[in-house]
Order: C-alpha cells, then structure tokens, then sequence
C-alpha cells in the first residue's frame, strides 16, 4: 500500500505455522521490539511513522498475533543487517544480528497456539480469497501462495488490470448491458479512488474497500457513489429530452470500489463501515468523470444503459 513491496509470498508450513515475507523496506530495526511486544506502536505512530494510508487503526494486529502463537519468528534484512527476534505466546525470548548482504524486506513465521485455539488448522480457500483479493487491489503486486503440508506447486496470483479486472470477472455470471468496463482512478482532499463497474439486468451488488479492507456495509464511498451514478445518469438523459427518477431505475449496478484514505474513520472494530465524508466526495467526482468519460467514447453504450435505466418509466 505505501510503494515499497511488488512481491508477497506466503507458506502455509506441513507443521501448522504460516509464513509472510515481503521485499519491502523492513521494520525499522531501531524499533523492531517494540513494535513486537506494545501496543499503539508501528509504521503509522510517533517518529517512526512511514505509511500515508494504513488498513489498521490501533497498532495492536502484530502485538495480538504474537501473543496468540505459540512461537513467532521475525527476520528483518534492512541496510546491510539480519536481525531475527523470536518470541513465544508474546515473550521475547531470543534476539541475534549477522550481517547480511541481499535485499530488503521482512518475513514472520508463526505458529497458531492450540492452548487458545480449539482447532489450529488453516482454511486454504480462505487465505487464497484473501491473496487475490489483495492482488486485484494492488496491480503492481505478485503473491505467491505455496502448500507445503500438500506439496502442490505455488499459485502466483498477479492482475496487471486491477479492479477493472476484478469487475469483468465478478459480472461474467451476471448479465451486463454493455460490453465495456466503466472505470476511473483520481485523489481529491487527500482521498485516492478507484472505481470499476458495469451496469446490469441483476440486483445491485458491490464490493467495497477501505485501505485495504473489505468493508461489508460499505459506508460513505458506496454513498458517494450511488449519487455520482444518480446525478450523471439524471444529467445525460435531460440531455436527450427524457426524465429521470433514481427510484425507478431499472438497472443494477455491479462495482468494485476501493478508497486509501490517511486519516480512516472505521465504525466498529471489525471495521464493516466507512464514515469519512471526504471519502464520499473523491468517489463522487471519480465516477462522474468515469461515466462522462466512458458515454463519450461508447456512445453506443451510453445509449444501452439510459435505455435500461429509463424502461421502467415506459419512455
């Protein structure tokens, strides 16, 4: 998310632990223990912070995931140095320092406690979900996911497209009125957007992300959205001599959204909503320069979709 990583692989290990290794910047090797072992800290507090936008809120995610493992060992390679620190069920228990002569980056490998878990065994289909997700949301990213404990041949998951991608992908099992993605990328107050969507014959349905984050109830980019899509729509068939009422349109809209905002407002601790306004505007003014964008060049389209949105309506 912040620019420094293009490669992720993760190992799910024949003995129950789980693997992560970037080649990113690395944790800062002047805080590495405390970014293990305290809360509220890490790459978005205090004089360490080096993220614009982060997915999470508290600095508390590596804390807990160390605390909840029955061991955890972290590999940093930063400016010449190797630094691994193991710790267990949240203790430091050791630390050592070699030079070493590579690239960046960091890798954890840790171990889920069975003494706190009932069962410690991974869902793979779950973790693959999650990885493409991901890889759709970052098109610069590999990740490369391996099974170990099955010995199946690693999956590189890597989508150049992103979530326009993403979006022909999620509407081929529905049934899209127009053959081309309706997509639009900008930054407004701070805010990056992306947007991609299609509309359709099908119910509305959307996938909707936070710097990073699925967000199931959406919140305000999903609100920003939808009056983008209503007003654009509204403006482009008073255009052409005919009304246009939100209710009763007769389209649905397929759309993958994703918003990197600095500063996020979460609502819950599982995070299901947005509430930053801002957030709201950036996706506004995206998707109509998208639709506008997209209407001039595919008139066609245009056409197709006023026609479909307008059918209920009789005109």
């Amino acid at each position: 998310m912040a620019g420094y990583s293009n490669q992720i692989w993760v190992i799910l290990h024949s003995d129950g632990s789980l693997t992560i290794r970037d080649n990113g910047h690395g944790i800062s090797l002047n805080h590495i223990k405390p970014i293990l072992s305290e809360l509220h800290s890490g790459g978005k507090f205090g004089i360490i912070r080096t993220y614009r936008v982060s997915g999470g809120l508290h600095g508390v995610g590596l804390n807990c995931v160390s605390a909840l493992s029955e061991w955890m060992k972290t590999t940093v390679w930063q400016a010449g140095r190797e630094v691994v620190v193991r710790t267990e069920r949240g203790e430091l228990v050791s630390e050592r320092e070699s030079a070493f002569d590579g690239p960046s980056g960091t890798q954890i490998r840790f171990k889920p406690d069975p003494e706190i878990f009932s069962t410690t065994g991974w869902s793979v289909e779950r973790l693959l979900a999650n990885l493409r997700q991901q890889a759709f949301l970052y098109p610069q990213l590999t990740v490369t996911f391996t099974d170990e404990s099955k010995g199946c041949d690693p999956q590189v998951m890597n989508f150049p497209g992103g979530i326009s991608e993403w979006a022909r992908e999620n509407v081929a099992v529905r049934r899209p009125v127009h053959p081309n993605v309706i997509a639009g990328t900008g930054t407004q107050d701070g805010v990056e957007a992306e947007v991609a969507f299609f509309f359709t014959q099908d119910e509305p349905v959307w996938r909707v992300f936070g710097n990073g984050v699925e967000l199931p109830d959406a919140g305000t980019p999903l609100t920003g959205f939808r009056q983008a899509v209503s007003r654009t729509i509204g403006t482009w068939a008073r255009k052409s001599g005919r009304d246009f009422e939100p209710c009763k349109a007769g389209l649905g809209v397929a759309v993958v959204l994703s918003v990197r905002v600095p500063y996020p407002q979460f609502e819950g601790p599982t995070k299901n909503r947005l509430g930053n306004p801002e957030a709201a505007s950036a996706v506004w003014a995206v998707t109509a320069a998208a639709i506008e964008a997209h209407f001039v060049r595919h008139p066609d389209e245009a056409e197709a979709i006023l026609s479909g949105m307008l059918r209920q309506e009789g005109v």
